[in-house]
């Protein structure tokens, strides 16, 4: 899969790299970047191969660094892509590590408040790959 953002095909490339690579440059100007995170949290909720290995990666990346502005977008996607794919056990984890690096950020917030709900991960999917 080609993507026209060259930061997202970045991270669909590095997550699909084995030994694990990060890039905190790309990793930064996908988080900053809403349209961008946006992109790639659809990416990863989609049902592929990339969207498994982007989740994956985003896991891995959320318990690996320290920068809480990269951590916490990180964690909240790899947490929205696990909820969305039946994993709530991952989500929850992963939403802990969000508000753990930023109490504050708002998505990880949405989130929470989304599956408190117990929004099914259907309508979850489908709002994330509509927005």
């Amino acid at each position: 899969m080609l993507h026209d953002n060259p930061a997202i095909q970045d991270i669909i490339d590095i997550a699909f790299d084995t030994p694990l690579t990060i890039d905190e440059d790309i990793l930064n100007e996908i988080v900053v970047n809403l349209h961008s995170r946006d992109e790639v949290l659809a990416l990863a909720c989609a049902d592929t191969d990339e969207a498994f290995h982007l989740s994956r990666y985003f896991e891995a990346v959320s318990t690996l660094l320290e920068n809480p502005a990269i951590v916490a977008p990180c964690a909240t996607i790899a947490a929205i892509a696990n909820y969305v794919n039946g994993d709530q056990g991952r989500a929850q984890m992963f939403s802990y590590v969000a508000t753990n690096a930023d109490p504050w950020y708002r998505l990880n917030d949405l989130f929470v408040r989304l599956a408190n709900i117990g929004t099914p991960s259907e309508i979850l999917r489908t709002l994330v790959l509509s927005a």
